[in-house]
């Protein structure tokens, strides 16, 4: 699966704010629930968000330096 463009600048935010919501980032990038879903879809398959939790955050698994490690070995 080809990675979404805000990708990389999305799982930054996330690392660095140790919290991901899907309807904050749709208001801050204003894009559709759909588009922020696979993104954190793809997060969550790149090892850096924690799985779905029954309507709970998910939970950041990572910090900035390994997101580092992860970011420079994905497929852009």
């Amino acid at each position: 699966m080809e990675r979404d463009p805000l990708f990389e600048e999305i799982a930054r935010l996330v690392v660095n704010s140790d919290s991901v919501s899907v309807s904050a980032l749709q208001r801050k990038y204003m894009i559709g629930y759909n588009r922020v879903s696979r993104i954190v879809d793809q997060l969550c398959e790149a090892g850096i968000v924690g799985p779905c939790n029954m309507g709970k955050p998910r939970k950041v698994l990572i910090n900035a330096e390994t997101l580092g490690t992860i970011l420079s070995s994905v497929e852009k």
